[in-house]
């Protein structure tokens, strides 16, 4: 087979399967890192949201 620019492709079977794998991978390890390193800015947000909740579920109040 020839590619746009003139030159043979060589036959790949197999690896593609192999590939999109390792993208998903990196792209997962990426997400987990990212989501590692931006933890501890949402850990006080979440807290104020559990608190709130709590109210909410305790008061039955939401104009708070």
């Amino acid at each position: 087979m020839i590619r746009a620019d003139g030159l043979p492709t060589r036959g790949r079977s197999g690896q593609s399967t192999a590939e999109h794998a390792l993208i998903v991978a990196i792209l997962v390890l990426a997400l987990v890192a990212a989501g590692w390193m931006l933890a501890p800015r949402f850990v006080p947000a979440m807290q104020r949201l559990g608190q709130r909740a709590e109210s909410v579920y305790t008061t039955g109040d939401l104009a708070r």
